[in-house]
């Protein structure tokens, strides 16, 4: 990972129709094991970003983009 006053870190979705970048490190870094991660990601657990929201920008695919709600059923196809 990127680190320093420059750093600029880059992220995708798994198809890349969905591109966002942070200007700034995270808060903080973290493993989550919850019921939804692990039966949406298939795996026991998933690694994760916290971002401020003011450094956190969309550079492609906004129109793909839904918010998700607690329970709430998404499909993962790639």
């Amino acid at each position: 990972m990127a680190t320093g006053p420059s750093a600029v870190l880059q992220g995708s979705c798994a198809c890349g129709q969905t591109t966002f970048q942070s200007k700034a490190a995270p808060v903080c870094q973290l493993y989550c094991h919850c019921n939804s991660c692990r039966a949406y990601h298939c795996a026991p657990f998933i690694a994760s970003v916290i971002l401020k929201k003011d450094d956190f920008e969309v550079t492609k695919g906004h129109e793909s983009l839904v918010k998700a709600r607690p329970g709430a059923k998404l499909s993962n196809d790639v």
